[in-house]
C-alpha cells in the first residue's frame, strides 16, 4: 500500500464510518482504529475467529461470553457464519450505542450485559483512547460500579454453559480471571485473554498469577499470540515458566521509541479440549507432533 493511501486510511479514523468484518457490517465511532489496525496487521483479531471455528466444529450449539465487547467487532468474529449466541459484556457508555446497533446486524441471538466485570466498585476513571477503554484506578475519583461474572451470567442464564470466555479489558483481565476462578473451574471454557505484563510491576505479577491459577484448576495447554494476531507457540502447563521470559521481552521493547510488542493473547484449554488445542496447532504449525 502506497504512502498516500496509508495516510488516507489513517485520516478516515477521525470520522464515523462503516466497516465489514467476518461478513458483517458494523459502525465505527470517530476515533476508533479497528479498520486501520486490520489494514496494517493482516491477522489483527483473527485468532478469536479461528478459535471460534474449531469450537463450532466440536460444539455445534456452543455459546460464548465476550467481556470487554467494545462495539461488537469481536462478537462479529465469534459469530462468523455460525450464528453463535454471544453474551457481550460492556460497561462503557460511549461504546454501548454502537454495540447495540452492530449486534442488531450481527446476530439476533446475542445479548448485552451493560456492566463492567469485577468484585465491587473500583475507585477510578474510565479512559477512552483510539477505540479502547481502560479503567484507571485513582484516588479521589468516583467509583466505577462492577458486577461479578457469576452474577452477570445468572442474569443471562442462556450462557451458563458457555464454551468460550474471551476477556479484553486493557489491564483488568488478570483480576477478572482471579476473581472468577471458582466459576471458571466449574465451567472450564476455552479462555481467550489478554496478557499484558509490561505496563507496571503489579500487572506483571498478576499476569503470571493468572496463568498459575488457571493451571491449578485444570488448564494444561496455553497458545500464545502476539498482539498482531500471529501464533507464536503452544506451552504445556509445565512450561509456563517460559512466559517470564516473554514478559521480560515485552518490558524491554516498551522502552523503545517504537515498541515491537505491547502484549500477548493467551488461549487456554483444559484436558477436555486438548483436541481443540491440537486442531489449532495443525492450523498454525502444520501436522507436527505436540
Amino acid at each position: 500500500m502506497n504512502l498516500a493511501l496509508q495516510i488516507f486510511h489513517k485520516l478516515r479514523t477521525a470520522l464515523p464510518r462503516s466497516y465489514r468484518i467476518a461478513g458483517h457490517v458494523i459502525d465505527l465511532p470517530a476515533g476508533h482504529r479497528l479498520d486501520w489496525y486490520r489494514i496494517r496487521f493482516s491477522r489483527y483479531g483473527e485468532p478469536i475467529r479461528e478459535v471460534s471455528e474449531v469450537l463450532a466444529a466440536k460444539y455445534p450449539a456452543f455459546t460464548a461470553i465476550d467481556i470487554g465487547a467494545n462495539i461488537g467487532d469481536t462478537a462479529a468474529l465469534i459469530v462468523g457464519s455460525n450464528d453463535v449466541p454471544v453474551l457481550c459484556v460492556e460497561g462503557n457508555e460511549k461504546f454501548l450505542p454502537f454495540l447495540l446497533r452492530n449486534l442488531s446486524r450481527i446476530s439476533q441471538r446475542a445479548e448485552i450485559a451493560a456492566s463492567y466485570v469485577g468484585a465491587g466498585a473500583v475507585v477510578g476513571r474510565v479512559r477512552v483512547e483510539a477505540g479502547t477503554a481502560r479503567i484507571e484506578v485513582k484516588e479521589g475519583e468516583s467509583p466505577v460500579r462492577t458486577q461479578t461474572l457469576p452474577d452477570i451470567v445468572e442474569e443471562h442464564p442462556r450462557f451458563g454453559n458457555s464454551r468460550l470466555l474471551k476477556i479484553d479489558t486493557d489491564g483488568f483481565d488478570s483480576k477478572i480471571i482471579l476473581s472468577s476462578l471458582d466459576f471458571i473451574a466449574t465451567l472450564k471454557p476455552v479462555i481467550f485473554v489478554e496478557f499484558s505484563p509490561g505496563f507496571n510491576e503489579q500487572e506483571g505479577r498478576e499476569c503470571q498469577e493468572m496463568l498459575e491459577a488457571l493451571r491449578s484448576v485444570g488448564y494444561c495447554r496455553f497458545h500464545v499470540f502476539d498482539n498482531f494476531g500471529n501464533h507464536m507457540l503452544c506451552l504445556r502447563d509445565d512450561e509456563l515458566h517460559q512466559m517470564r521470559s516473554l514478559s521480560a521481552y515485552v518490558k524491554s521493547t516498551l522502552r523503545d521509541l517504537r515498541p515491537a510488542l505491547f502484549y500477548y493473547d493467551i488461549c487456554a484449554t483444559t484436558a477436555d479440549d486438548i483436541d481443540l488445542s491440537d486442531a489449532l496447532r495443525r492450523r498454525y504449525d502444520g501436522d507436527r507432533a505436540p
